[in-house]
């Protein structure tokens, strides 16, 4: 009897091992393809969702609008990788601060959080080269709404100073990269910031009440100015007329710029600050060493390039947070400082009593850097120190609150948190007399 052998159906799938292979394969190649096909938007803030979100009325699309703008902002909050410190796979940050950047134009709880996110997320973010274009992105962004917005208003307000502040760390991150030659490519970028440079730097007026945020626009327009003066060579931020005019309110050290062929000219307290912090980061042995050299070139701190002495403060300030004697030498330079400018015959010869504006700029820094030792340096004895200083003396809430009209005013003891508000607290009482 024969037997017909029908061929074998199998029900349960299961196939061979080759055609297996080929069948995966084609799979996740039909996969990518489709990933590649899909037109997801670059980011999901656009103009029209921020305009329909500001001008929206009815209570229900409000609450939904609010809700996906949230769930952006936790979205945005991972990419920023504001809890691993910018770092991760999840981590992308020119998209990150992009997408904040529009978030900051909605207004309400939205824009607070967002300015808040992009804060952070410069603060502590590393350096990449491939931030620059983003960073120019955010600083035009941040310069717009000074000069547009900010500036028509007859009072400073909560959102101005969040965008003053990072405008600060924007301009700083931009410094720095010019300091290592990155800006070379980007002669278009500085271009376009410049009509708003030349807008802000005509705005210092309505910052002089808040020596801290005024100090950060003269930051701004100070590295700027240097940056064009560099790369643009003959470049400026003010415009041919009122260039004089505008450089008696900003000084200028471009004795420090090497116009040929060297670049920016660092000065040797600079160099040491990050030689000092190096050697903390690497626990070296030669730190005593080169703070006994920082030490040495204090006096350029009382010089009118200003800037580098910002920049030197900024990075003994980081050290200092982790070593106490980098908070001795960082507390040593300003009390010297200090002291020197508030004495005019202790200034350099050559030195007019109207030039000391500048060194004001390096006070409120030196403030800021030695608060924020106070709240994030390592250990609590760093904390304590640069608060109430090396020596506690039982009577300094005495001479604060109890001076006597016929008692000397007491010299500036430490540059500690303490010792700063004694002194300051006793040259207003002798102001007062």
């Amino acid at each position: 009897m024969s037997v017909n052998k029908s061929p074998m159906i199998n029900k349960l799938g299961v196939i061979s091992s080759s055609y297996h292979e080929k069948f995966l394969k084609s799979k996740i190649q039909n996969l990518r393809k489709r990933r590649k096909n899909k037109s997801n938007p670059s980011f999901s803030i656009t103009k029209e969702f921020i305009l329909k979100f500001n001008q929206a009325r009815n209570p229900k699309e409000k609450e939904e609008l609010l809700d996906l703008a949230r769930k952006t902002i936790l979205r945005c909050k991972r990419k920023l990788g504001l809890k691993t410190l910018g770092s991760g796979k999840h981590v992308h940050l020119p998209t990150a601060w992009t997408e904040v950047i529009y978030l900051a134009q909605c207004k309400g709880e939205i824009q607070d959080e967002a300015l808040n996110m992009l804060y952070a997320s410069l603060d502590h973010a590393s350096f990449d080269y491939d931030h620059l274009p983003t960073l120019f992105f955010v600083a035009e962004s941040v310069l717009y709404r000074l000069c547009c917005d900010a500036l028509q208003k007859t009072y400073l307000y909560s959102v101005e100073i969040k965008l003053i502040k990072i405008g600060y760390l924007v301009f700083l991150r931009l410094f720095i990269y010019f300091l290592h030659g990155h800006l070379g490519s980007f002669k278009q970028h500085l271009f376009r910031l410049q009509p708003y440079l030349y807008a802000l730097c005509f705005s210092g007026d309505s910052y002089h009440k808040y020596p801290n945020i005024f100090s950060n626009v003269q930051f701004i327009l100070k590295t700027m100015e240097i940056i064009y003066k560099r790369e643009l060579l003959s470049g400026s931020i003010f415009s041919p007329v009122e260039n004089k005019k505008s450089h008696k309110n900003i000084d200028s050290d471009m004795e420090h710029l090497q116009l040929n062929q060297g670049g920016y000219e660092v000065n040797h307290l600079l160099w040491h600050c990050v030689a000092a912090w190096s050697c903390v980061q690497k626990n070296s042995p030669q730190l005593n060493k080169v703070l006994e050299h920082l030490i040495s070139h204090k006096v350029q701190l009382q010089k009118k390039c200003w800037l580098d002495s910002i920049l030197a403060l900024l990075v003994l300030g980081e050290a200092a947070k982790l070593n106490m004697a980098c908070l001795k030498a960082l507390m040593e330079l300003m009390k010297d400082f200090l002291s020197s400018i508030m004495s005019v015959q202790n200034q350099e010869e050559g030195c007019k009593v109207e030039d000391i504006s500048w060194a004001w700029n390096v006070v409120y820094m030196y403030i800021t850097i030695l608060a924020e030792i106070c709240l994030y340096a390592t250990t609590s004895n760093l904390r304590k120190t640069a608060f109430i200083g090396f020596c506690v003396c039982k009577s300094s809430q005495k001479d604060i609150l109890l001076m006597s009209k016929s008692e000397e005013p007491p010299e500036l003891k430490e540059a500690s948190i303490l010792g700063l508000l004694e002194y300051f607290s006793s040259k207003i009482s002798d102001n007062c007399k």
